[in-house]
């Protein structure tokens, strides 16, 4: 029988001592769930969102940023490609910020705020994750979790859906946005 997701947990992963690439990964994620959940309301969710998936589709889809990493010695693209998705995110974070008014219609509750941040985290992760060696990491854990395609296209997927989800439970019958 096949499964779509194996995941396993490798007792590396949580050595210590010794601390591998996986291990940072994970205590990131922890970290950055935990702290982006308290601090970050529903619009500055959907801004990061926006941002993120707009730098993505610019880094993807724009002949000109393609055609330069393209012209780059064949092992220098990963930081030229991790610091234009950066640089990227971070400017359209900051006019998006300053130029857009958008109205939460979501609940404004703790569970909805980890939730998201959740995704988002998990999102940006997978991405950043994506531009590095694979060969860094020493357990399939990270890799099954964040870098392969399934998990990299339902982490794609999933902020928007649960904003659409949650987005549809706020509005109370009879009220049209």
């Amino acid at each position: 029988m096949n499964t779509l997701v194996n995941i396993s947990v490798d007792p590396q992963l949580f050595n210590f001592t010794h601390p591998s690439w996986d291990t940072f990964v994970v205590i990131f994620f922890a970290t950055g769930v935990i702290v982006y959940s308290f601090f970050a309301n529903r619009e500055r969710l959907a801004v990061m969102l926006l941002a993120t998936y707009s730098a993505i589709a610019i880094m993807t889809a724009t002949p000109l940023l393609s055609g330069y990493i393209a012209q780059l010695p064949v092992g220098g693209t990963l930081p030229y490609r991790l610091a234009i998705f950066l640089g990227l995110f971070l400017i359209l974070f900051v006019l998006f910020s300053y130029n857009m008014s958008l109205r939460s219609d979501m609940g404004q509750s703790l569970v909805q705020a980890v939730f998201l941040s959740v995704l988002q985290v998990g999102l940006f992760l997978s991405i950043v994750l994506s531009y590095l060696p694979q060969d860094i990491f020493s357990t399939q854990f990270v890799k099954s979790f964040f870098i392969d395609d399934l998990p990299r296209s339902l982490w794609m997927i999933a902020p928007v859906s649960a904003m659409l989800v949650m987005h549809k439970r706020a509005q109370t019958p009879g009220t049209q946005t």
